[in-house]
């Protein structure tokens, strides 16, 4: 069995700030959005090649991560795409998206976003908030 590893693109486009079990949680680097970017540990490059149990194990984390945006950000939609034109490794968004934010209606692929980092605070709180979220839904 090879080791898992990241792609380099979502490496670069975001903040490993959690792995849970089968997968990686990852924070994009844009703060502007509330956008988070889920990646099985697997070598599946669709979600009909994942084993079942995996797939149900991703929808329910989605799930938990979309009840936190909507929580925490209360957010108008919640968007959730797996689409891998770019990067062919399987991975989800799940983006919190309000009437007010920067792209709003349109969506986010293609469009420049305004740029907002997070703090280091902000970064080291992210792990710690995610981990109580998902242990209480």
């Amino acid at each position: 069995m090879t080791e898992f590893t990241l792609n380099e693109q979502l490496k670069k486009d975001t903040h490993s700030i959690l792995a849970c079990g089968d997968f990686h949680l990852l924070l994009h680097r844009n703060q502007s959005l509330p956008w988070f970017i889920v990646v099985p540990k697997t070598s599946a490059v669709e979600w009909f090649e994942m084993s079942q149990d995996l797939q149900i194990k991703l929808a329910d984390l989605i799930r938990k991560l979309s009840l936190f945006l909507q929580t925490e950000f209360q957010c108008d939609k919640v968007n959730t795409a797996s689409i891998g034109n770019v990067v062919s490794q399987l991975h989800v968004h799940v983006i919190g998206r309000s009437h007010n934010d920067p792209l709003w209606p349109d969506v986010v692929w293609g469009n420049t976003l305004p740029e907002s980092i997070y703090s280091e605070q902000e970064l080291q709180q992210w792990p710690i908030k995610l981990r109580h979220a998902l242990e209480s839904l």
